[in-house]
């Protein structure tokens, strides 16, 4: 539905999906470990910005922001696709 709202069709995905359908498992592993590989980097960002001092400037904030967004959309992709598939 979001994508038909951005203009985007996704009837082209069933071409994909359905050859993909039986290594499903093997696609939400990898995606289970490289969502706890990016909360690895994340916590990695935050001890080196505690480390630099009160004001973090070693690691920008916005970058430990955008990942953080990015592992909580990931993450919620990921259960949609486990949850809806």
């Amino acid at each position: 539905m979001l994508l038909a709202s951005a203009g985007i069709g996704s009837a082209w995905l069933v071409g994909i999906a359905v050859p993909a359908a039986p290594y499903r498992l093997w696609f939400v592993a990898f995606g289970v470990i490289s969502l706890v590989a990016g909360g690895i980097l994340l916590a990695r960002q935050q001890a080196r910005a505690a480390r630099c001092g009160a004001d973090g400037r070693c690691v920008p904030t916005a970058l430990r922001a955008a990942t953080l967004v990015g592992l909580v959309v990931g993450g919620v992709l990921l259960w949609l696709g486990y949850r809806y598939a």
